[in-house]
């Protein structure tokens, strides 16, 4: 429609559609080239930012399985957290590499570690992860059913739970969000 139209705004910064959607296959063709398959569990262990959602929107391309992690709990709950949901891929943010080398030698299921934006010992970057990748990837066959999101349950009655959210899920709450909240320009924010 309008590829080069603003799609995330952070701080001064601005990705197109089209910005976003080039990254996004970038690292489709990244996950496939290291072996990463579909249905593989991966986090993003970073705070709010552009590159952070587009490594979400990537892994999804890519058909594997977002498992959201809040990066301000403590190293013991994102510990919990990774092993708990078998996390084997770690997207994470340079301001939180202390945290990371503390919380991988006990996640015997994380195999891949990427650093947003600059490469960390055991870890590229981001921009070296995709470096040479093509801008568009094969399409990878999910159904509605298939898992996209394994989100905690909160823990409120025990140690928190991985809660599976398939496609159809994600794919009813955006369609009830247009129908209730009918918009012509809509904003999208980053919270």
């Amino acid at each position: 429609l309008h590829p080069e139209k603003p799609f995330l705004l952070s701080a001064g910064e601005t990705r197109s559609y089209q910005q976003t959607q080039i990254l996004s296959h970038q690292i489709a063709n990244a996950f496939a080239k290291s072996g990463i398959a579909p249905g593989i569990i991966c986090a993003v262990y970073a705070g709010n930012s552009i590159r952070a959602f587009e490594c979400v929107i990537g892994l999804l391309r890519a058909g594997c399985v977002w498992a959201p992690v809040n990066p301000r709990g403590t190293i013991d709950d994102s510990i919990y957290a990774f092993n708990n949901t078998d996390t084997e891929v770690l997207f994470y943010s340079a301001e939180l590499e202390d945290a990371v080398q503390k919380i991988a030698p006990h996640c015997s299921r994380l195999k891949h570690l990427i650093c947003v934006e600059e490469s960390q010992a055991g870890a590229p970057s981001l921009d070296d992860f995709i470096r040479g990748m093509p801008e568009k990837s094969k399409d990878v066959p999910r159904s509605e059913l298939d898992v996209a999101t394994l989100m905690s349950s909160g823990g409120t009655t025990g140690a928190p739970k991985g809660v599976t959210m398939p496609n159809i899920a994600w794919a009813t709450m955006v369609a009830a969000t247009l129908e209730l909240q009918p918009c012509e320009n809509p904003v999208h924010l980053i919270a």
